[in-house]
C-alpha cells in the first residue's frame, strides 16, 4: 500500500505526538517519584524533630535524683508541676504538627504531657498501668494555688493546708486527717460536694501554695481504669524553682474501700446486654448440643455461670461439658448432669 506524501506527513506528525506524550508521562512519573522521595525525607525529619521536642518536654517535667531520694526518705514520691497552661499549649501544638506520631500520642494519652496537673491514682499503680488523662482525679497548679480539676465521671477531691506541720509527722492520728476520714463518698453524683465541713474543719477544692507547707488531700475516684480509689494523701511543697515550677512530695496516709457510683442508665444498659447475651448463649449452646446428639440437656445461664442439667448417656458427661466450654466465651461451666 502506497502512502501519499501528505499521508506520510500526517503519520510522522502523529508518531511525534505519541512520542511526545509518552515522554511527558515519563517525565511526570519521574517527577512524582522525586516528590514522594522528598516527602519521605521530610516526614523522617519531622518525626526526628517531634521526638526531640518530646524528649525536651519530658526532661522539663522530670525531677532530679536528689529530690527523688529526699522524698523517698520520707516515704513519698517527688513530682514537678508547672503553672497552667503554657507547656500544655506547646504539647497541643506538637499534636497538631504531627498527629501521626504514636509515641507522642501515647505519652499524651497517659498524662505524661500534663505539666500543671497530676493524676493521683498513678501513685498507686506501676508505670505500665498509668491512667489515661480523661476520667482520672487530678489536682493542678494554677494561679499560685493547688486545686482539684473539674470533676469527671464523679471523681473529685478535697484539700486542706496544715501549715508548717512536719510532713513526716502527718498520719491517721492527725486531727485534720481524722476529720477528713469521716467523709463518706456519695454513691449518687448529685450529692458530690465542692466543700466539706467535718468536725468543725472546712475542706475545699483549692488552697494557695506556700513553700514548706504540708497539705492533706482526700481523693475519690469512681472510674476503675486502672483502679478506683478513695484515699487520703499528704503533700509537701518542697520548693518553687526560678522557672516557675514547683516540686511536691506526696505520699498516701489512709486508704478506704473504693467507692461505686450509681449509674442507672449504665446499670440498665448492662442488664439488657447481659439478658441478650445470656439468651443468645443459651440458644447457641442448645443448638450445638442437639447437633451432637445431646437432646436431653437443659441450659441455664445465671450470674455468669452456665449450668448443664438433664441426662446424658453413660460416659458422655465430659464430652458435653467440653462442648459447652468451647463456645462459652469464657463463662464458667457447671454440670448437674446425670448419666443413664
Amino acid at each position: 500500500m502506497r502512502l501519499t506524501f501528505g499521508g506520510l506527513i500526517v503519520l510522522i506528525f502523529f508518531s511525534s505526538l505519541v512520542f511526545s506524550q509518552d515522554s511527558l508521562r515519563r517525565q511526570r512519573y519521574d517527577e512524582l517519584k522525586q516528590i514522594t522521595s522528598q516527602l519521605k525525607i521530610l516526614n523522617q525529619e519531622r518525626k526526628r524533630i517531634t521526638e526531640q521536642q518530646l524528649d525536651v518536654l519530658l526532661k522539663l517535667k522530670s525531677v532530679s535524683a536528689e529530690d527523688s531520694a529526699e522524698a523517698a526518705k520520707l516515704g513519698a514520691k517527688a513530682i514537678r508541676l508547672f503553672p497552667c497552661c503554657e507547656l500544655e499549649k506547646l504539647a497541643d501544638n506538637m499534636d497538631e504538627l504531627d498527629s501521626t506520631n504514636i509515641t507522642f500520642r501515647e505519652q499524651a494519652r497517659f498524662g505524661a504531657l500534663s505539666f500543671s496537673s497530676y493524676q493521683i491514682a498513678d501513685l498507686m499503680v506501676d508505670e505500665n498501668s498509668r491512667t489515661s488523662y480523661e476520667g482520672s482525679t487530678t489536682f493542678e497548679y494554677s494561679q499560685n494555688s493547688l486545686s482539684f480539676s473539674r470533676p469527671v465521671s464523679g471523681n473529685h477531691g478535697f484539700i486542706f493546708d496544715l501549715g508548717k506541720t512536719a510532713f513526716e509527722n502527718v498520719g491517721e492520728q492527725t486531727k485534720e486527717v481524722a476529720a477528713l476520714a469521716d467523709y463518706q463518698a456519695p454513691t449518687d453524683e448529685e450529692n458530690i460536694r465542692k466543700e466539706l465541713v467535718s468536725k468543725g474543719i472546712t475542706f475545699g477544692q483549692s488552697m494557695p501554695v506556700t513553700v514548706g507547707n504540708t497539705y492533706i488531700l482526700r481523693v475519690v475516684k469512681y472510674t476503675t481504669i486502672p483502679i478506683n480509689l478513695d484515699a487520703i494523701f499528704a503533700v509537701k511543697v518542697h520548693r518553687i524553682n526560678k522557672e516557675g515550677s514547683i516540686i511536691l512530695f506526696i505520699k498516701p496516709i489512709k486508704i478506704f474501700e473504693p467507692p461505686k457510683l450509681k449509674d442507672p442508665e449504665r446499670e440498665e444498659s448492662d442488664r439488657v446486654f447481659n439478658l441478650v447475651f445470656n439468651l443468645g448463649l443459651v440458644a447457641k449452646l442448645k443448638e450445638e448440643l442437639d447437633t451432637k446428639g445431646f437432646k436431653d440437656i437443659q441450659v441455664e445461664v445465671v450470674d455468669k455461670v452456665i449450668t448443664l442439667k438433664g441426662t446424658v448417656p453413660t460416659g458422655k458427661t465430659a464430652e458435653a461439658i467440653e462442648i459447652a466450654k468451647n463456645i462459652s466465651y469464657g463463662v464458667k461451666v457447671k454440670s448437674e448432669l446425670e448419666e443413664k
